[in-house]
């Protein structure tokens, strides 16, 4: 028995270090490098800077956070190169020119500070008209890519305020982006004179140049840029050469995709593909079969596959973002699923593009395209206010558990300083789930142990409460957490309820003494119990109702599981030991 008192006593301890470590550790070693966010169109260097990328190197000299970046780049010109993405990109800078972009510091774990209390970036765009499916549809995307400390809100009707904080702020790019979605697969016709014949779906078209701006198709003329339709297919007047011109034919649109479960990522000579599992709309599955029907085949001489010289090419709002090599064995077919899929070099890069295209999949386009107004920086005004609320609650609660012991049991009420360290140390723990909600598990089961172990679990009440508290945990650990004003207020009611158990159990020993059997705490423990049972149903209830009590619910309903199977039980053996 004694070696199990001091097992508890030991293994909290060992929590409380693990939660510095989790809470400290990622502030300390803090990753080099910055994330761009947006690059201009006047970027010299825009054809290797792409948003999402992380640069780490100009020139010979490190990056190590935004700051330094802007220093770094100030004034250079002639050829540099920068580290981006790992590997060495250069660029010629004309004289005079400032590099058009916009960066933040790379992402750092740990704990994530809310913006209602600690301030952050807010940015405004404007719309065309009033559109809620638009703001919906950005919020769609806010929670694909688990943001967890991005607001999304209408402002002034036209326009639209996001408020994020700086390690999610290049994930903005994203979300504002139109996201029109095509793939296409492009055709070169060569002219080995003035008119040539091609096949479309089995059927031959005459083409014959015009000049260098339009062509002539079955007598009728299209310009460069200019959309009409082949068998039902719409297509595109790429660009016209004197030898050569281009046709792109659009196989499908976002609106044509459904997606399906089996996203992946695996890694692959020296880099990481990912692939993306869809089902294709009727219509994209025909444009398939007429546009691969009468394509060229090329046979790779190393592997002997066949693929077709043209592959689907897929856009972003007419930005090229994959392509997609097609076997030849697919050629005219009418498929129901396809993979889209690429190669990256670093499994970040493959999980963000993944991601984006998933996203995009799954929230379809916006409605309308937005203006970027302005971006700037922001504090809260009830920030301070809150944080000083919460260092008062400590102290207000902390005095009166010391006055109260101290008047009441003399020399005995020194009890009261390990309850003050103990419910600190409580707080601590919840702190290291925000920073690594894993922990919440972890807190968990060696919680639930210590209590079956101690014999604290003896009947269905407790074993109901238990379980209760399991579903809240699973579901608490599987989100991203901030610490914002709703878990500052539950940090405040985890605190105040923890010194009030405590308390009532501390003054339960010392009025009894060692008369205060083992079955009495036995009792008062079922009680504890049951109360939390309670608690519990009402947090689960609460965990279904919405945003609005996430971050109230997780400081608590952890706050509640750590006073419950670590707090008291260590307490109780520290109160057992004055009394002896």
């Amino acid at each position: 028995m004694k070696l199990t008192k001091n097992l508890s006593l030991f293994i909290f301890i060992f929590l409380v270090l693990i939660s510095l470590v989790l809470i400290v550790f990622p502030n300390i070693m803090k990753p080099t490098g910055v994330i761009i966010t947006s690059v201009g169109t006047d970027n010299p260097c825009e054809d290797i800077m792409t948003v999402g990328s992380t640069i780490t190197g100009v020139g010979n000299k490190i990056v190590k956070n935004s700051d330094d970046f802007t220093k770094i780049t100030k004034g250079l010109e002639g050829v540099v190169t920068f580290i981006i993405n790992d590997n060495p990109r250069s660029c010629n800078i004309p004289g005079g020119v400032e590099l058009d972009v916009s960066v933040t510091n790379v992402k750092t774990e740990g704990i994530k500070l809310g913006t209602d209390v600690w301030g952050g970036i807010c940015y405004l765009f404007e719309q065309g008209e009033f559109s809620q499916d638009l703001i919906d549809r950005i919020e769609q995307r806010v929670i694909k890519y688990g943001l967890s400390n991005t607001k999304i809100e209408s402002y002034n009707k036209t326009l639209i305020k996001i408020t994020t904080s700086p390690d999610e702020e290049n994930y903005v790019s994203f979300l504002v982006e139109q996201g029109e979605l095509n793939g296409k697969i492009i055709q070169t016709i060569n002219f080995d004179k003035k008119s040539v014949e091609f096949l479309f779906n089995d059927k031959t078209y005459e083409m014959s140049l015009k000049d260098k701006k339009s062509v002539e198709i079955n007598g009728l003329e299209h310009e460069v840029g200019q959309g009409f339709k082949l068998d039902d297919v719409d297509v595109v007047v790429k660009n016209v050469s004197k030898n050569m011109t281009t046709l792109s034919a659009v196989i499908l649109q976002d609106n044509d995709l459904t997606l399906l479960q089996n996203s992946r990522i695996v890694k692959q000579d020296g880099g990481y593909l990912f692939a993306v599992p869809v089902e294709l709309s009727k219509k994209a599955s025909e444009n398939f079969e007429k546009v691969t029907k009468n394509l060229e085949v090329l046979v790779n001489p190393t592997t002997g596959e066949s693929y077709l010289r043209a592959p689907l090419d897929v856009f972003i709002d007419n930005e090229s973002f994959i392509s997609v090599p097609i076997l030849s064995s697919d050629m005219g077919t009418k498929p129901d699923n396809l993979i889209l899929w690429s190669y990256s070099s670093t499994i970040e890069e493959a999980t963000k593009s993944m991601v984006r295209l998933k996203t995009i999949i799954e929230t379809k386009s916006l409605p309308q395209e937005l203006t970027f107004v302005k971006r700037e920086g922001f504090k809260s005004s009830s920030g301070e206010v809150l944080i000083t609320a919460f260092l008062c609650v400590i102290l207000v609660t902390s005095t009166i558990v010391t006055v109260l012991f101290f008047v009441r049991f003399h020399k005995a009420g020194v009890v009261s300083l390990p309850l003050i360290l103990l419910v600190l140390s409580g707080i601590v723990m919840i702190l290291g789930v925000v920073s690594t909600q894993w922990f919440a598990l972890i807190i968990f089961f060696v919680g639930a142990c210590l209590a079956l172990v101690k014999g604290e679990i003896h009947n269905w009440k407790c074993w109901v409460g238990m379980l209760l508290f399991f579903v809240l945990v699973v579901g608490l650990s599987m989100n991203k957490w901030v610490l914002n004003a709703s878990m500052i207020v539950g940090l405040m009611a985890t605190t105040v309820i923890s010194f009030g158990q405590c308390v009532y159990i501390g003054i339960k020993f010392l009025k009894k003494g060692e008369a205060y059997t083992s079955s009495d705490y036995k009792n008062m423990s079922t009680k504890l119990w049951l109360f939390s049972s309670i608690f519990s149903v009402v947090l689960l209830v609460l965990y279904f109702v919405g945003e609005m009590f996430a971050g109230f619910l997780m400081a608590f309903s952890i706050g509640l599981w750590i006073n419950l199977s670590l707090v008291t039980p260590t307490y109780v053996g520290i109160i057992k030991k004055v009394i002896k």
